[in-house]
């Protein structure tokens, strides 16, 4: 549905950001990216939503993979990853309508944009990136993220989990609290975050290998 926004550039820059002025209208092109999403969302989602919260369910494969054909899945990752190659303001305005629906259906487009896929994409090694990320943003694959653990949340800080490295195998020590997205059954990229990694004395983000989830 969005195949013309793949040449378009950031959309940010499109706004005039030379402008001694900051702008905070949406541009022409964000708007109609925003009324697509908001007419999708709207006339789609409210009863698909229900059910899922009423059973406790995440979205259905069959229905992540419509958002990704329709375009809403990694519209902020490079094009050459298989995203839309737009800024994170255009994604957050598709996100902002599919939420006002429910948190349940906007889930994977939250997944697609921000958090562990984009780890991956800034800080893995090129084929990591290529196995990983295209595939997020065909609906093949959600990216879990295990934080949370017992004493800290969200606060990366705080965690306690350490990874030490031996040649290409990462061996993991401590106690997670739950998964995010490791619920969705997709094959899943499962990501372990790791404050340190005393084999490289360096504060870095740690992958597993992909595993089937479900």
């Amino acid at each position: 549905m969005f195949d013309f926004f793949l040449n378009s550039g950031d959309s940010r820059e499109q706004a005039g950001e030379a402008d001694s002025k900051m702008d905070f209208r949406l541009t022409e092109q964000q708007r109609e990216l925003q009324a697509a999403a908001r007419e999708f969302a709207r006339a789609e989602l409210p009863d698909i939503a229900s059910q899922l919260e009423r059973d406790n369910r995440p979205p259905s494969r069959d229905l992540v993979r419509r958002y990704a054909g329709m375009g809403f899945l990694g519209i902020n990752a490079p094009a050459e990853l298989g995203g839309l190659g737009l800024g994170s303001v255009d994604a957050l305005i598709v996100l902002e309508e599919f939420a006002k629906i429910s948190s349940a259906v906007a889930f994977p487009i939250f997944e697609s944009m921000v958090g562990p896929v984009r780890a991956v994409e800034h800080f893995a090694g090129q084929a990591l990136k290529d196995r990983v990320v295209p595939q997020v943003c065909s609906g093949e694959m959600i990216v879990a993220v295990a934080m949370s653990e017992p004493d800290a949340g969200s606060a990366l800080t705080d965690l306690k989990t350490r990874g030490v490295l031996d040649g290409d195998v990462v061996t993991l020590n401590g106690t997670k609290r739950w998964c995010s997205g490791a619920g969705m059954r997709t094959p899943t990229s499962s990501t372990a975050v790791c404050p340190t990694i005393p084999a490289r004395k360096a504060s870095a983000p740690c992958w597993s290998r992909r595993t089937r989830l479900g």
